[in-house]
């Protein structure tokens, strides 16, 4: 029972003594965790209009939050009046001792995040490195993920995908498509090559870099040659050999001028 008294008291006295700390600290806590939510909410939200990759506004959010999380330890830590400059020398030194343990997973995290960040693969694509080959299914913070035709699984650390030399076939891959249009009795001039030019630039599958290529090949009196080259990812490349020449014959044709689609 004396002992007992005795710790009570102990516990007491330090209530009464930090009393008003804890009840700062406590404050701190709620407000700030609370803040901190609410602006990793909405940086998230912010992120995502901006069409960044989900992999890329995860791995945002998620440093967002520590270093807000970690800056409202330490304004914790200076109410109770802890020394800052010795806390955050002792932090460091920790975070470099977990760093070489660690090593290997950082490798790999980093690795991760040049894959979210470059895009040299994306989810879809069919790649071969190191005698491996597969379809990525998933692209994760440490690992890759990659479906092979036999239909297993082949998971691989994300340092080694940064390090090799990689094949790949996507679907975000760019290629090209070319047709000749001749303009009947139209004599070659920039009012065409922007009509043209306007009509590649306003439709979204056709890539601008490279840029279209619109070339005369022949023009006299009876009319003119235009050789047509665009560039579109994979993906799109069906449809726009279904729509384009549709699309540049009534464009041309809205105008007045008359136009044949002579080949692909």
């Amino acid at each position: 029972m004396q002992d007992i008294n005795y710790i009570w008291g102990i516990v007491n006295s330090w209530c009464m003594h930090y009393g008003t700390e804890i009840i700062k600290i406590l404050v701190l806590v709620l407000v700030g965790s609370w803040i901190i939510n609410k602006l990793c909410r909405l940086s998230a939200v912010f992120l995502m209009r901006t069409n960044l990759d989900m992999g890329l506004v995860w791995f945002l959010s998620l440093i967002l939050k520590f270093v807000l999380r970690a800056i409202l330890v330490l304004l914790a830590l200076s109410v109770l009046g802890i020394n800052m400059t010795s806390t955050i020398t002792a932090i460091g030194a920790s975070l470099v001792t977990i760093g070489l343990v660690l090593k290997d997973s950082l490798s790999n995290f980093v690795s991760g995040l040049l894959l979210v960040i470059n895009k040299p693969i994306r989810v879809g694509d069919y790649i071969e490195f190191e005698n491996v080959k597969g379809t990525v299914t998933k692209i994760e913070t440490i690992f890759t993920t990659l479906n092979s035709q036999e239909g297993c699984s082949i998971i691989i650390p994300n340092f080694r995908l940064v390090s090799n030399n990689i094949v790949r076939d996507s679907p975000y891959d760019v290629c090209q498509y070319s047709f000749d249009i001749f303009l009947e009795g139209s004599e070659p001039g920039m009012n065409i090559r922007k009509m043209l030019e306007i009509l590649f630039i306003s439709d979204q599958k056709v890539v601008q870099i490279p840029p279209p290529n619109i070339h005369y090949n022949t023009s006299d009196s009876k009319g003119a040659d235009i050789e047509i080259t665009l560039f579109c990812e994979k993906k799109n490349a069906d449809e726009l050999r279904g729509e384009i020449k549709k699309s540049v014959e009534n464009s041309l044709n809205k105008s007045g001028i008359r136009v044949d689609v002579r080949k692909t």
